[in-house]
């Protein structure tokens, strides 16, 4: 920080500019975030300037630059069924939604280290999974499910939930 700043101007534009209005801001701040979206996947230049109480102002600073992302998807809350249910041979699977998930993946299998899963399915694009062959019965299954932004980059697994089937 400038030591006799009494505030700061920002400069913030897309590397590549089509018809979008150059962000131009102030603050007193050390810091300072935009007040609109940034659009997704784009490269941003931003630079800053020191302003004193006089208005007199200081060197534009060099230039530096960022590209924004889409937002990883959080940790999934599994719904149904509950861990430690008993379930029929095609349970119906459940999870609560996340806004950064464009899709979701989900697995099943009979050994909670998922190395070989018995059930493997991406690209779920709903909140549920029904599943439409029979599970072997009478045996324990663990299940899990993680979401994955419109980018493809996949948020951690939930937690592994147990399930037994009748």
């Amino acid at each position: 920080a400038e030591s006799a700043a009494t505030g700061y101007y920002i400069s913030l534009l897309p590397s590549i500019v089509h018809d979008t209005t150059v962000v131009t801001d102030s603050t007193t701040l050390t810091s300072w975030q935009p007040t609109d979206s940034l659009e997704i996947g784009t490269v941003y230049t931003w630079a800053v300037q020191s302003v004193n109480a006089d208005d007199s102002t200081g060197l534009w600073s060099s230039a530096w630059s960022f590209t924004t992302v889409l937002a990883v998807p959080d940790n999934i809350d599994l719904v149904a069924p509950a861990n430690g249910d008993s379930v029929h041979l095609k349970p119906e699977f459940r999870w609560n939604d996340d806004i950064a998930a464009d899709s979701f993946h989900i697995q099943i299998d009979l050994d909670e280290s998922f190395e070989t899963p018995a059930v493997n399915y991406s690209g779920v694009t709903d909140t549920s999974f029904q599943q439409m062959t029979d599970l072997e019965k009478v045996t324990d299954y663990f299940w899990h499910v993680r979401g994955t932004n419109a980018s493809g980059v996949s948020g951690p697994w939930s937690k592994t939930w147990r399930f037994k089937t009748c």
